[in-house]
């Protein structure tokens, strides 16, 4: 193969996975035909079996390898590029999340690990807890380490932070309220800090 032919490839295998991508971070994975993906591509089905041999599930593994990874380098970047404080840490960690492809990780463990198989189920939560749950954790151990903030179960804050940036995506997109993205970071991260109650 000519080099010019391996970039043309690799580039369509990347419009693939792209395309891929979208619709299964946006529908679910249950949702998402390979006929779909074809139309979005604007090419035939069968043209999706070059890059994936074995169908639906190995297109569907290799988008969420190239995510997570993508999730985890990017948390990881922004961590470390903030100062060591855990409230400019998680507004760090929040903007950059804000600009990334809307995923619902919650449909992604439940409804999505029940159309795949089983041990690729427990391999989809290990890459979720390595890539996004992972680097958060490591920050508010970290914080309790400093002294920051009292001892908590880390997982239960890294999962409501995650949790709200769907919450934050949508209200910020949808324009149903007028505060600013910026705005509502800095009041949920307020609430996770500090509270509501008045001391």
């Amino acid at each position: 193969m000519t080099v010019s032919a391996a970039v043309k490839t690799s580039d369509s295998r990347e419009r693939v996975l792209d395309a891929a991508e979208k619709l299964f971070m946006e529908r679910g994975y249950a949702s998402v035909t390979m006929r779909d993906i074809a139309n979005l591509l604007g090419v035939r089905q069968a043209a999706l079996y070059y890059h994936a041999p074995q169908g639906k599930e190995q297109l569907f593994r290799e988008v969420v390898d190239r995510f997570m990874q993508r999730q985890q380098q990017g948390l990881e970047d922004v961590i470390a590029a903030a100062p060591s404080h855990l409230e400019h840490q998680l507004t760090a960690v929040m903007r950059w999340l804000v600009t990334q492809s809307p995923v619902d990780m919650i449909r992604m463990l439940r409804s999505d690990a029940s159309h795949i198989s089983e041990s690729y189920a427990a391999e989809l939560l290990r890459k979720v807890d390595q890539s996004m749950m992972r680097p958060l954790i490591t920050v508010v151990l970290a914080a309790q380490e400093r002294g920051e903030i009292r001892p908590l179960d880390p997982h239960v804050m890294v999962g409501m932070l995650l949790a709200v940036i769907n919450w934050i995506k949508y209200f910020d997109s949808s324009q149903a309220i007028s505060v600013s993205t910026d705005d509502m970071i800095h009041d949920i991260i307020g609430v996770v800090l500090h509270g509501v109650v008045n001391r």
